[in-house]
């Protein structure tokens, strides 16, 4: 809906005004405690009790802004940014993830160079050990093997880039654990390649080098393991399969017959 114009903000609020003001002559101020026992339980109270200015001993002080100010204006839409980040940002607070598409329209830069530009902000997923290369000898684009070369809609559910903050989060050693995955079977094709493919040890490098360095990245973020002095195990913890405490016990009181 289009903006009102100064004369209707005003218009409104004249009669505001003139509500509030015959209001309290009245009732009182909105915010007095007889008004506040009878209007308490109304679920619109809180907004309108908002219109009042209080104290630091919750007086009356003022009328708020909504009756002689413009308070909410027409969110506007951002239709063009100059940089990566900048439509990063926007993608994330409008559409809820990196969204290529919607950052390509922002920027009028292609998928490619977003990724370039935003290497250290977003980080490739990948969801699931690369399992495809236990019996090959080399890799295969249509297979989806090579992570990013292959990160695309067809793959999206395999491969997806997200925000660093959701990358280097939440269980680091599993992240590692697939990466890790994929560059052992990487490095096994890399070697089974003739020497004369070098547009695919071109590709192979590159993949590599990107699962390196987000590899380096999760390293330099993941917890310090903890020496077993430092764990404190209760007893009844779930975490425990009860044959384990049952051994402990036996183990403990030295209790004849265990097995």
């Amino acid at each position: 809906k289009e903006d009102f114009s100064e004369a209707e903000i005003k218009e409104s609020q004249d009669k505001l005004n003139a509500v509030y003001d015959s209001f309290s002559k009245k009732h009182g101020f909105v915010n007095n405690l007889s008004n506040t026992r009878a209007l308490r339980e109304d679920s619109n109270f809180p907004l309108v009790s908002s219109i009042e200015i209080l104290d630091e001993e919750e007086n009356f002080k003022a009328k708020g802004d909504i009756f002689s100010k413009r308070t909410i204006t027409k969110a506007k839409v951002i239709d063009h940014v100059d940089t990566s980040l900048e439509a990063l940002v926007l993608s994330i607070s409008q559409k809820g993830y990196v969204d290529f598409d919607y950052m390509t329209n922002l920027t009028e830069k292609d998928r490619n160079t977003l990724i370039e530009e935003l290497r250290g902000e977003i980080f490739l997923n990948i969801r699931e050990e690369n399992v495809s290369f236990n019996q090959k000898l080399s890799f295969d684009l249509e297979d989806g093997d090579l992570p990013f070369a292959c990160s695309d809609e067809t793959n999206s559910f395999k491969y997806t880039y997200v925000t660093k903050d959701e990358y280097l989060s939440g269980n680091i050693r599993e992240k590692i654990g697939i990466v890790d995955s994929y560059i052992n079977r990487l490095r096994q094709a890399e070697r089974m390649l003739p020497e004369e493919s070098e547009n695919e040890r071109e590709t192979l490098a590159n993949e590599l080098s990107r699962l390196e360095y987000q590899k380096a990245e999760l390293q330099r973020v993941m917890p310090k393991e903890l020496e077993a002095s430092e764990i404190n195990v209760r007893l009844g913890a779930t975490w425990i399969p009860p044959k384990d405490i049952e051994r402990f016990i036996f183990e403990t009181l030295k209790t004849p017959g265990y097995a």
